[in-house]
């Protein structure tokens, strides 16, 4: 547990200095804060589905889900502050986050989901949900273009 929610608070870091970034480099700014607000959801519930069944309260896990996303914020605005005297490591931010996102995804959320389900119905949800995040970024990027 410990080492997960390490991982999404590290991991929410990456994420506020990408919609900084984002904010401050592109036009897709507020796309790129839409698509990660509909990806915070399945990020809480994956919280949510690891804690409650280790004899988290309801409102313990809650306020984990919050406190594993307050990096976001906090890094968003400085992101975007400084973004013209850091734009020489821009693209390294970029694979950061990356980096985090896929670490967190593949080995700690998906295994802590075989622990608990057929690694089919673990891999039919994935790319399930894989392909509606693609859906609503293209619809939310026509939304904007």
């Amino acid at each position: 547990v410990v080492v997960m929610m390490a991982a999404m608070t590290v991991h929410a870091f990456s994420e506020g200095v990408g919609i900084g970034v984002a904010h401050r480099t592109q036009s897709l700014g507020s796309v790129v804060s839409a698509a990660l607000a509909l990806h915070n959801v399945p990020e809480a519930f994956a919280i949510a589905l690891v804690l409650i069944p280790k004899g988290f309260s309801r409102t313990s896990t809650t306020l984990w889900c919050i406190f594993a996303s307050l990096p976001q914020p906090l890094f968003a605005v400085p992101a975007y502050l400084l973004v013209d005297l850091f734009q020489f490591i821009t693209p390294i931010g970029c694979a950061f986050a990356a980096g985090a996102m896929t670490h967190v995804s593949i080995f700690e959320l998906l295994h802590e989901a075989k622990e608990s389900l057929s690694a089919f119905k673990v891999y039919l949800v994935t790319v399930v949900s894989f392909v509606l995040m693609g859906a609503a970024q293209v619809m939310i990027k026509s939304a904007f273009a």
